[in-house]
């Protein structure tokens, strides 16, 4: 699992490469992207395409809500379904600098 660092308040969008573990002729049918612990970044996510934009609150506010947090570091993941019943699921681990 890779760590990808995003300044506090950025938004940024990100997605996964599929094409090479998809099957020929196999397509997404549906896709869900969670962040965890989901209580301070804000997501958006593409109806059409497996995306996802993440917006990074400020770093006041981050630290408001935890005084005593250095690190803020978070599990995004996106689990895809596919029209012949895949499920798989990747994920990353977002990190705000210290």
């Amino acid at each position: 699992m890779t760590d990808k660092v995003q300044s506090f308040g950025a938004t940024v969008d990100y997605a996964f490469d599929w094409s090479a573990w998809l099957a020929a002729g196999d397509t997404i049918t549906a896709h869900q992207w969670t962040i965890d612990p989901d209580a301070s970044p804000s997501m958006l996510t593409n109806a059409s395409a497996p995306t996802v934009l993440v917006t990074l609150p400020s770093r006041a506010s981050l630290a408001a809500g935890s005084p005593k947090r250095r690190k803020f570091r978070w599990r995004v993941a996106c689990q895809i379904t596919t029209d012949t019943g895949k499920t798989p699921r990747r994920e990353f681990f977002l990190q705000a600098p210290n």
